[in-house]
Formats: structure tokens, sequence, C-alpha cells
């Protein structure tokens, strides 16, 4: 008896609710309005408006059958909801109840996709379902194009023999065709424009390579609910093998998002010197932030194998380059001037045969407090930091390293003295071969002098330029210090150090018609060097019981290098930067990086160059970047670039291409090749990947970028 009356409560409760929309009132409005009593019919003439249930219905004559709901409008029809939609034409019949109806020679405007869909008659079966039989579909503001007047003809079309509009859902059009101006380009058996995420398909992938011969990739989007979603996509490659790769999206809330990648392979040839293989690839990344509480990030890479990224994707061989790869957990609280943070490092060796050598730090503990007030200027700050080492073969123990420093402030005329104090407990203890604990403490002191000064010139023109001139002296001390630690402790060698920085900025000051003043930097320059008073001061710290066979550097100088740092723009369109070390005791570049760029309206070019030595002054890298673009027409943008490895004589990557864009419409190609690594035998070629990136861009329907 319970179970019915529950059930006859919920009917009576949706039958209430059904009265209630129909109930609803609706409001006429126009120059003239009379009403035939006998056939409950409205006759309304000029500035017709009928509103009702967020719907609003104008035209220039409207009759309104009261008994039937039934409304014809003739003469500039408008029917707008409160969501931006809307139908135009000449002529509509509707019932304001239910909203069946249609609208002859009639636009539909989706708001959400700023889509356009015009057709002879469109049908619509309620609020949110509409029809429409050989339709024309376009993304262009043209009101000539979406008249009926078959002269004109927008940017780009799609023509369609049906085509089935769910609003806030999809539009759904079959069978059709792509048009250009008035010509067909093109044929598809039916295309889905979700106006809200939608699972399904997507468009595939295909190609060819030398390498991995015929390519083909389907991806199926999933929308599982609001805050997720996933894109599987099966990859098959003729001459290596085939797997699926999984990306996984998810934002539960404002504050906790993140991300999993899983790539899955099935080698069917394997690569030299290896053997068929299941290949697991997984990288997650995660941000939770609990405001007040801290914040969590995870940052997660494995590989079941060290030649996973060359055998399932080329286009990630360069991280190859890198010998770990790194997995973090991170946790951080800040609360005032206090901190606090845990981390675990896990790193996985790709050159090694295993990761038994590989130091772990599971976990990473630090905590402190910067500028803690103590007396007046006098300040505190604090940092600790605890973690356990761990590896299978070699040394592996716990570490604690706790630096209190005090400072204080002071000035006098027009420069600033910054004076530190402080120094650092080193404690380790150590077991795996080796077993012993070992502790020290090592004073630092530090003292900074830094002022700036400044002039402004005033020109004729308005104009003003300030150039501004900042000095800065620092010396450090650190004494030589007995530090006998594992490999994973952070020592501090001796340093007793004179580092002398100057900059040189000017700023320029502007003012146009309006009296707005602009201000942009057109010089800066910094140069630093470090003057070392005693002998091998740089040199580190010999390990205890190193892994490797220890080797100490072959150069060590009393000296630094002079470290330049540059960034020139006197004019909008041109601008240079430099940045250089600059050994002067070899008389050498140990790094250097320049980049000239030249912008104007019509083309523009750029040209950088890179060069850098290690400690033995060989030269590990030598490069030069050119590029050129240029727009042959206002809405043609073209461009070439080339990177030259000078070093070992071939080229990394080129790349040309060109992108045109309308105002409703875009189309770009992209040629590329690559030269990448590749492992043959006990030794690496370059082998040359070439391809091309089509990017099409419809208002309305999207972006379609495909390799």
């Amino acid at each position: 008896m319970r179970q019915f009356f529950l059930v006859l409560t919920g009917i009576l409760m949706l039958c209430n609710i059904a009265l209630a929309a129909k109930d609803e009132p609706t409001f006429i409005k126009a120059d003239h309005i009379t009403y035939d009593e006998a056939i409950t019919t409205y006759i309304a003439k000029g500035n017709c408006e009928i509103k009702k249930d967020n719907h609003v219905l104008k035209a220039d004559e409207a009759i309104y059958n009261k008994t039937n709901g039934i409304v014809q409008l003739y003469g500039n029809v408008q029917i707008y909801d409160n969501e931006g939609d809307w139908v135009k034409g000449p002529k509509a019949v509707i019932n304001i109840d239910t909203f069946k109806g249609f609208a002859d020679n009639a636009i539909c405007f989706v708001a959400k996709n700023h889509l356009y869909i015009k057709a002879k008659r469109i049908i619509m079966d309620d609020k949110n379902h509409y029809y429409a039989s050989d339709t024309t579909i376009t993304g262009c503001d043209c009101p000539e194009c979406l008249s009926f007047d078959t002269k004109y003809a927008p940017e780009w079309s799609i023509h369609a023999k049906n085509t089935y509009i769910v609003k806030n859902n999809y539009v759904f059009s079959y069978p059709l065709w792509f048009n250009i101006g008035k010509v067909p380009v093109f044929v598809f058996p039916a295309i889905e424009e979700p106006l809200v995420r939608k699972s399904g398909f997507l468009f595939p992938s295909f190609g060819y390579s030398k390498t991995n011969g015929f390519k083909y990739y389907q991806p199926y989007y999933w929308a599982i609910n609001k805050s997720q979603d996933a894109t599987f996509t099966s990859q098959y490659d003729g001459k290596i093998g085939y797997g699926l790769n999984t990306q996984y999206r998810y934002y539960w809330t404002d504050n906790i998002k993140g991300q999993w990648d899983i790539e899955l392979f099935k080698d069917t040839t394997p690569p030299a010197g290896d053997i068929k293989r299941t290949r697991l690839n997984l990288d997650i990344t995660q941000n939770a932030d609990f405001k007040k509480y801290g914040d969590l990030k995870a940052d997660i890479h494995y590989l079941s194998n060290k030649n996973n990224l060359r055998v399932i994707n080329d286009d990630n061989m360069q991280l190859t380059s890198n010998r770990y790869t790194t997995s973090k957990l991170m946790y951080s609280l800040q609360n005032g001037p206090y901190f606090l943070g845990v981390n675990n490092y896990f790193y996985q060796d790709l050159v090694a045969p295993n990761n038994s050598q590989t130091l772990q730090k599971l976990p990473e503990v630090f905590m402190g407090a910067t500028n803690l007030d103590i007396y007046k200027k006098l300040s505190l700050d604090i940092s600790s930091l605890y973690s356990y080492n761990y590896r299978q073969d070699g040394l592996r123990g716990n570490v604690l390293d706790i630096s209190p420093s005090f400072s204080y402030p002071f000035k006098i005329g027009f420069v600033n003295f910054l004076p530190t104090a402080g120094i650092h407990y080193l404690f380790s203890n150590y077991s795996n071969g080796l077993t012993g604990s070992q502790s020290s403490v090592v004073p630092k002191l530090s003292l900074t002098a830094r002022t700036s000064f400044f002039k402004i010139y005033d020109l004729s023109s308005g104009n003003r330029y300030k150039h501004i001139i900042a000095p800065e002296v620092s010396y450090t001390f650190v004494p030589k210090v007995k530090q006998e630690f594992p490999d994973f402790v952070n020592t501090y060698p001796q340093k007793s150090a004179l580092n002398l920085t100057l900059e040189n900025t000017i700023i320029k000051r502007t003012v146009n018609d309006k009296g707005e003043a602009d201000y942009r930097e057109i010089f800066y320059n910094k140069i630093t060097q470090e003057y070392r008073f005693a002998n091998y001061a740089n040199a580190p710290i010999k390990p205890i019981d190193p892994i490797d066979t220890y080797i100490f550097p072959r150069y060590v100088y009393s000296n630094g290098p002079i470290y330049e740092e540059t960034r020139i723009s006197p004019f909008p369109f041109f601008n240079f930067s430099s940045q250089a070390y600059y050994q002067w005791q070899k008389r050498t570049f140990t790094y250097t990086t320049d980049n000239l760029n030249f912008n104007f309206n019509t083309f523009g070019f750029s040209i950088g160059y890179t060069t850098a030595k290690d400690p033995d002054f060989n030269t590990t890298s030598n490069g030069i970047t050119y590029s050129v673009f240029f727009y042959p027409i206002k809405k043609l943008y073209t461009y070439i670039s080339l990177n030259r490895d000078i070093l070992d004589s071939y080229f990394p990557q080129k790349r040309a291409g060109f992108y045109y864009t309308s105002d409703c419409w875009g189309f770009g190609l992209d040629v590329f090749q690559n030269a990448v690594p590749q492992q043959v035998g006990n030794t690496y070629i370059a082998n040359k990947n070439v391809g091309f990136w089509i990017t099409l861009s419809l208002r309305g329907i999207g972006v379609f970028k495909k390799r």
C-alpha cells in the first residue's frame, strides 16, 4: 500500500509539472491587436512580439489561436531562445505550447558554434530537435550568401541532404559535400559536429615512412562526464608493430586535475640488438591544490624497457639524450614565513644495463622559515633538509643538512648593504659496503653592496630616455672544512671570492596623440665576474667510495668565467639578445647563444647561433638556426626554418609552410624533415624522417590538424 501511495504521488507531481508548463502565460505585444472570441484567436499586426517559456517570436503579422496554441507568423519572422540561437525566415507556423512546427526559406543559427544552417523548410519537433533537408551549412558571416539568391555563395559551405539539430548536443548531416565558394571539393558520407563534448570516433591519421612503413592511427574520444574524458588511439606501424595509446584527463574540482598517458606497443620487428617485447610507457601528471593545507603534485614517468622511446615514437627520440627519467611526488605547505615539503624522487637509468646503481631519494623532507624578524632589521633564514638515499649496489644512507643564516640590511648614503652569516651542519650515515657516519660544520659569510642611479634625457620630440646604472659588489667566504661524505651528500667547497656585477638599462618613453605614455626597454646589459682569492677554490670535494672512478677536473682556475647578457631593441621591429660565458684564462667562450630578429609588417627573419664546451673545453654543440617569414598577401603567412648542426655537418630539422586565414576559415601546410639519431649496432646514424602537417580551420566546425 505504501509503495502504491508513493508511485501515485510521483505521477501526480509529474502531471502538475506538465500542467504548469502548459499553463505558463503567453505575452503578446504589437502595434495593433484584435481578438475574435468566436474562434479564440488573436490577430496582431506591426512589430509583433510573442513571449513564452524563454522564447521570443517576432514578425510583421501574427495569428495566435488560444485554444490549440497554433501561431502563424508572416513577414520578417524571428524566433529566439535565451541561449542566443535563432531561426529566421518569411513565414513560420508553430504550436507555442509544444514548439512543434516549421519555418519556410529559413536560416537557423547555432550560437555556441557560430554555425548557420539554411534550408527551404526547417521542421521543429520540439524546442530542442530540428530537422531540415537540402541544407547549406557554414560559419561565414555573409548576409548575401545566406539569402536564397544563387548568385552568392559563402567562402566555404557544406551541402547536406539531411541535417538533424539537437540543441546543446550535436548537429548531424548526411550525405554531404564540401564547397569552396560554389565549387565542390570533396564528398563525405556524414559529419557530426558536437555542440557539447560527445563520445565518438575522431578523424584518423595515416601516412608512410621508410622506418615504420605504413602508419594508421584511429582515435576514439570518450566523454565520461563533465569533469573527465579519455582518448583511445589504436596505432598500427606496418614494419615495427601495433599498439594502443590511452590519454585520460580529469578535472575533478577547481583544485584537483591531472592527466594519465599510457602507451602499449607490441613489437613485430624488434630494433637492432633487442628482442620482441610488449612495451609499456606510463606518464602521469597531477596537481591537487588544498589551499591552506598545501599542494600535492605528481609527475610520474615509467618505461618497461630503456629502448621504448626510440621504438614507440621517433618524435620522442631526443628524450633519450637524457640519461634518466625522473618521477616525482611532491607535497609542499606554506604558512607565512614557514614552509614544509616532502618529496620522493625515482630515477630510471636509460643507459646502464639495469637500475641497480641508480640513486633514489625516498623520501626527501625539507622545512624552514624565511625572513623571521629577530631584532629590528636583524632577520633569520633557516632551512633543513633530510633525505634517505637508496640504491641496490653502492653506498646508501641518510643525509641531514641544517642551514641557519642571519642578515642585517642597512644603508649608508645611496649604497644598500646586506651582510649575512650562517652555517651548514652536515650529517650522514651510510652502509652497504662501507659502514659509518660523518658530520661537519661549514661556516659561510657574505656581504653585498648594491646601488643604482639614473639620468633622464629629454628630446625635442617630447620623448624621454632613462638610463639606469646598477653596480653590485659581493664577497663570499667559505673556509676549508674536512667533508668526507658519500656521493649523495651535497658538500660545500672552500671559497673566498669577490663577485662584481654591472647592469645598464635604457628605457624609452613615448607619448601618443592621446597623451598616453608607453615605456619600452631599448637596451640592457649585464656583466658579472668572479675573482677567487683561494687557489682551487672551485675544485669539488671528492666523495668517499664513489660508484664510478672519480676524475678531478682537468682545468681548475682561480677565477670564474665572465658572464655577459645583452638585449638591444632600438626599434619595435628589431631586437638582439645574447648570453655568454667567457673563460678569459683560456681565452675562449664556454657557452654562447645569440639571436637576431627583424619583424616588419610584411616580412621578417631571425638568426640564432649557439655553441657550448665541456669542462675540458671540447666543443659539445655548435649550431645555427635560420628562420624567414613573409606575407605575400594580407591573409597569407609563409615561413622557412632551418636548424644546422655545424659540429656534425647535418640539418637536425628543416621546416617550411604556409597558413591562409579568412574571416571564417583557414588552411595551412607544414612540411618538415627531422634528422634523428637511430641506433645501428653500437653506433648511431642520422635517420631522416620526412612528413607534413595539414591544418584546416572552419569557423563553426573546428580545427582539423593531421600529420
